[in-house]
């Protein structure tokens, strides 16, 4: 099966278009992290420090989850810390 081209061309805007939306809001959450961190963040780091706090959040915070599920954000939120430590943030 395959894709006629014009189909390829607009999942490649579409991809485009979100990446430019969210884009503002990344270096926006970079400059954070850098001023709380006192030296300077790339958005590959900036996501991994934005993905250590969303596990954190989904492991800690009481909400009704199995858990199985609850493990499994915890073991994200060790995996994602291990992550910045090798990310030397």
């Amino acid at each position: 099966m395959t894709q006629k081209p014009q189909q390829i061309g607009v999942r490649l805007n579409l991809t485009t278009s979100v990446s430019n939306l969210f884009r503002p809001m990344a270096d926006l959450l970079g400059r954070y992290y850098s001023a709380c961190l006192g030296k300077q963040v790339s958005r590959q780091q900036s996501w991994l420090i934005t993905r250590a706090n969303l596990f954190f959040c989904l492991a800690a915070f009481p909400a009704d989850y199995t858990l199985l599920l609850r493990v499994a954000f915890a073991l994200g939120f060790a995996y994602s810390v291990l992550a910045c430590k090798r990310a030397r943030i």
